[in-house]
This record gives structure tokens, sequence and C-alpha cells, in this order.
């Protein structure tokens, strides 16, 4: 029996559907293979858009992305045409990116049938166009969209399931790839920023003393060491003449590149106000005055210093100081008694028209002064117990034969002991200056 005309047309349709079927599989096999295949991200996201456009035989086609920072809601991440069509590139207009943002369903529509009303708002050169939603994560991320169906009026039912099983599997690889840009960015604004702490890091180290003075009948030690990068730590220690030497140690609140350029601001008053002063006492408050005035008029409400000032008068064995809200000094004796300085006022740059006042002690031979920052006693161990100020002054009891140079290591090293892996929350900054004892008899 022969086949009738019917039949052979019968046929010819099951063949072509086989071939339609065979073909989507394919490309959706190679899409497959695109995503885990070991390409970079913008490869795999230019070979999806190339197969799209291919297997749809549309003229051109994109990714586009929801934008978080642009003026325009969606942009592009990757575009692809065909090469053997002249045409301008076609842009994700307002009316079409606002419909899928609104419905973020498959959107089909062509000058021949636009039920959506899409079409109208489009440019002239655009005679079809077939947009399916991106979604990672069940949430919507952008549109894969082609454009101008070569030979025909406007996309198949067909061509929307491709596109939208192609968005399926892809829409997670496409996210990652704008993630991954992200990051880049991230890394190399980051890298930037360390460049720039380093470089401040390096500025903080030069305005700290490249040497101590050496102050007759006196043994001077002293360390820093920033939790970070950059610290609002600080110390000086200037001879004012032969007989006397002036010292500050100073705590910026707050840390990082802020905290390091009041630092270097109060270095420079505190260095403006040295000179040959006739009266100790009154320097030192004249300077404090003036370094909490500047500081508390034009830093942020927020950032203000504690500060330990000083002078030593190596003929009297006289010690002038203020201790403007810094942690009170310890003084231990020859025979290791140590005792805690009583005398404080408010931290420099705190509050307006602020005045300080002096106190004074004396050093006996073998007595030593020990200034340091709250990174010492506020330092915690992996428990999260704080190393305090009664640890602090025992360790020193036990230093009463120890050069400075020698009590200054111990207790870094005592402190890091302590700290175990615990990392350091704060500065950690020391100054120590020994009366050097009575020889022997």
């Amino acid at each position: 029996m022969e086949p009738t005309p019917q039949d052979l047309q019968r046929l010819e349709n099951e063949n072509r559907r086989l071939r339609e079927a065979v073909e989507e599989l394919s490309a959706l096999n190679e899409v497959s293979v695109t995503i885990s295949g070991s390409f970079s991200v913008q490869d795999i996201n230019e070979r999806i858009i190339a197969r799209v456009v291919k297997h749809t035989q549309a003229s051109q086609g994109a990714i586009f992305l929801l934008a978080e920072q642009s003026s325009a809601p969606m942009e592009t991440v990757v575009r692809a045409k065909d090469s053997h069509v002249q045409e301008s590139a076609v842009h994700m207009n307002l009316a079409l990116t606002g419909w899928m943002i609104k419905n973020q369903r498959p959107l089909n529509a062509s000058r021949v049938n636009d039920p959506e009303k899409i079409m109208t708002h489009m440019n002239e050169t655009v005679r079809s166009t077939l947009s399916v939603p991106l979604r990672a994560q069940g949430r919507f991320i952008g549109a894969l969209t082609v454009y101008n169906k070569q030979n025909a009026d406007g996309f198949l039912p067909a061509d929307t399931r491709f596109l939208s099983i192609v968005a399926g599997q892809s829409a997670q690889v496409i996210e990652t790839a704008r993630l991954m840009e992200e990051e880049k960015r991230l890394q190399k604004l980051q890298a930037e920023s360390q460049k720039e702490r380093d470089a401040a890091g390096v500025v903080q180290q030069t305005m700290l003393p490249s040497h101590l003075p050496s102050v007759r009948g006196y043994d001077i030690e002293a360390a820093y060491r920033p939790a970070g990068e950059v610290g609002g730590d600080g110390y000086d220690i200037v001879p004012l003449d032969k007989d006397r030497v002036f010292m500050i140690l100073w705590d910026v609140s707050g840390k990082g590149i802020a905290a390091a350029l009041v630092m270097a601001q109060t270095r420079a008053l505190v260095r403006a106000h040295l000179g040959p002063w006739s009266d100790l006492d009154a320097g030192l408050r004249e300077m404090a005055r003036d370094v909490s005035e500047y500081v508390s008029i034009w830093s942020e409400p927020e950032r203000y210093l504690t500060a330990f000032l000083a002078t030593l008068d190596t003929r009297t064995h006289r010690m002038s100081y203020i201790c403007a809200g810094h942690n009170p000094p310890m003084m231990t004796t020859s025979d290791g008694v140590a005792s805690t300085l009583d005398a404080g006022g408010i931290p420099l740059g705190l509050m307006r028209g602020a005045e300080f006042v002096t106190a004074t002690i004396e050093f006996a031979p073998g007595s030593r002064i020990v200034v340091f920052s709250d990174g010492v006693t506020e330092l915690f161990d992996e428990q999260g117990v704080d190393y305090g100020e009664e640890r602090l002054q025992n360790f020193l009891s036990q230093q009463a034969a120890s050069s400075s140079a020698e009590t200054v290591q111990r207790l870094m090293t005592h402190l890091d002991e302590f700290r175990g892996k615990a990392l350091p929350s704060d500065d950690i900054t020391l100054v120590v200056i020994r009366r050097t004892p009575l020889p022997s008899p």
C-alpha cells in the first residue's frame, strides 16, 4: 500500500519535530557543558548568550542584571550579535525593564502580536523580542533577552521554552559572575586601602623618637606596638636643656588613620610648645590647655586623647606631671614596693576651656615610673580575662633590680604569654624611667 500525501506530510512533520528536538537537546547540552566547564565566568556568559542567539535565530541578545548602583534599573553584563546581521545594539528600555521587574515571567512580543503594548515603546528597529527572567536562589536578578527573530514575525513558543530552560540552568552562574566582579572590586579597594594604611603606619613610626635621649643619672626605655597597621598611641621624650627632660605618652580615642592624624597633630603641637621653660609646672599647664583646646575645636566630637605629660629635673630629681584622663602610672621603689600615682584630670580635647593641674613626685635612687596605655591593662587572654592593674603591679614589684630595657622587654614577653592566641584589642605603649641606683657600699 503506497503512502498517501497525508502520510508523507505527517512523516515529514514528525521528522522536523525530531530534528528540532535534537537541536534543542544539543544546544541545551552545550549550555550545560559550558556552565560546568573550566571556563572563566565572563567566557561562560559569552558562550551562553552566543548559543541562545544562534539557536533561537535571533539577530542579537543580551544578559541584563539588576543594577545596584546605576541610573538605569538594569545593566548589560554581556551581549552577542549575529555577525551576518547589520543592526545597532538594542538596549533594555524602561518599558521592558519595568514589565520584567514587575511580572517576572517570560514575555514574547512582536509588531504583529503585542498584547502587553511593549513594542510601542521599543525602537523601530526592533521587530520582535523575547525576554525571560533570571532567578538565583528564588530571587529575581535580571533577564535573558533576544531580539529580532530572523525570517519570522516573532519568536515561537519553543523559543520561550528553550530560553526559560537556559535561564534556569545559568542564572546562578550569571549571578556568580557579578559577585566575582564585586569581589574583585572590593579586593582592589582593600588593596588600595591597605597601601594607605601601610603608608600611614610608616609615617606614624617616623613620628616616634628614633632614639631615646641620654639623661644623666637615669635609665629610660620605651616600646610601642599597634594593635593594627595604624594606631592612636604615641610617645615623645625630648631634652629641654642639659638638666631637664620632657616626656609625654598619649592615647587617641578610636583607631585607624583618623586617630593617627590626631596623634600627628598632637605631636606637632607639643613640639611647638617646648622651649626653655623657666617654670616647668606653668609650661606643662599651658601646653595641656592649648593642645586640649586645639583638639576640641578641630577634631571630630568623639575624638579626644588621654595623656601623661611630665618634666623631670635631674638636679632635684623632681618630676612635675599632668595625668589627663590617662591610666595612672605606677611607681616602684628600689626594694620593689609598687604604688599608683593618684593625681588625675580630664582628657585633652574633651571639652572647651579645660584647665589642668600639675602634681609632683620625687625619684629616690633605684626608683622608677612606668607609664603605659590601656592596651596593657585591658589586654585579654583566651578566656576573656583582662590583664588588669593588680597583675601589672605584681609584675613590676619583681623587677626591682632590672634595668628599664629589661623591664620593658620582660613585660612585653609576659603580656604575650598572658594573651596566648587571643588578639590584642588595643595599642600597647610603654615608657619606663628609672633613676640609677646608688653603688653598693
